[in-house]
């Protein structure tokens, strides 16, 4: 249905957007859901994975253009300055990359109305993904079929408000060192538990 739409970057199988608009089987979000999702190969050869564009893109605050929301616009340009300054945290970064592309182009995100995916490689030895993330616990259900499509091509802008607030936002720095303890403290747990 949207392989030769442009406007549409992928399809994701995370259904974290709960109360779509158009009641719909799924629908669009401008984040890019990366865990059990497609593409199509004309859109992923656009990506840029040195961000050589960066300097540019950060002096022309495209993010800020983007991201309206002060927490938004930091949460992403701090991810981006990590990725182009070859940050050991984000080493193995594609996703980021993607995102960015995706956030420029104005593309959008295909996203079920139920989450589809249950994430296992999310334990202490995962290679990206931290045991805290709640988005990784989320349970998995089935779509009814046949699928309803949504009638138009709309970001749903309140779902999106929420996954901003909820995981793309730059938290204070009180909350941020707190969730880094804790989640340290969880995964020496798991590890200790392992052995």
């Amino acid at each position: 249905r949207y392989e030769h739409d442009a406007r549409v970057a992928m399809i994701s199988g995370i259904g974290l957007h709960l109360g779509l608009t158009q009641g719909a089987s799924y629908g669009f979000s401008r984040y890019s859901y990366i865990s059990a999702w497609a593409t199509w190969k004309d859109r992923w050869d656009e990506v840029d994975l040195e961000l050589r564009d960066w300097p540019k893109i950060k002096e022309q605050r495209l993010i800020e253009a983007v991201f309206p929301s002060r927490s938004g616009s930091e949460f992403w340009s701090r991810i981006m300055e990590r990725v182009y300054t070859g940050d050991k945290r984000t080493e193995t970064a594609w996703d980021f990359q993607w995102s960015l592309l995706n956030f420029l182009s104005h593309r959008v995100c295909i996203v079920p109305a139920k989450n589809l995916i249950c994430n296992i490689g999310s334990d202490a030895d995962a290679t990206n993904s931290l045991v805290t993330d709640w988005f990784l616990n989320v349970r998995a259900e089935e779509l009814d079929f046949p699928l309803t499509h949504p009638r138009y091509m709309v970001v749903d802008a309140e779902a999106d408000r929420e996954a901003e607030r909820l995981r793309f936002s730059l938290r204070p720095l009180p909350v941020r060192a707190s969730r880094r303890v804790w989640r340290d403290v969880k995964t020496a747990w798991l590890r200790r538990k392992k052995t």
